[in-house]
């Protein structure tokens, strides 16, 4: 529920946004390698996937640098929240995660 209310918050800052393209596309990407990341941390929920939660936790940190180097080079404020917005999508997946590891 928490990460559904940060992607209806996210679409909005979105919404407002007037970056060029290029900006817009590298955003896109990055939504999608976290949407993946999602489903993928799922499926290791509902198989209890020990080793893949692992690897998971790993791609986590991975797509989190990526999301602190794209920080740099956006200026339209809107789109700059919806990246801080995907970052803590990003963090309740490692919520997750982590539930799912203690087990």
């Amino acid at each position: 529920e928490r990460i559904a209310d940060e992607l209806k918050r996210m679409s909005r800052s979105l919404a407002l946004t007037k970056s060029p393209k290029k900006q817009l596309d590298a955003f896109c990407a990055l939504y999608a390698e976290t949407h993946q990341l999602y489903m993928e941390t799922m499926k290791a929920n509902y198989t209890q996937d020990e080793s893949l939660t692992y690897d998971l936790a790993k791609q986590r940190e991975i797509l989190l640098e990526k999301t602190a180097k794209a920080a740099y080079d956006i200026h339209d404020p809107h789109l700059f929240l919806a990246l801080a917005q995907l970052k803590t999508t990003i963090v309740l997946i490692r919520d997750i995660l982590r539930i799912l590891y203690r087990h």
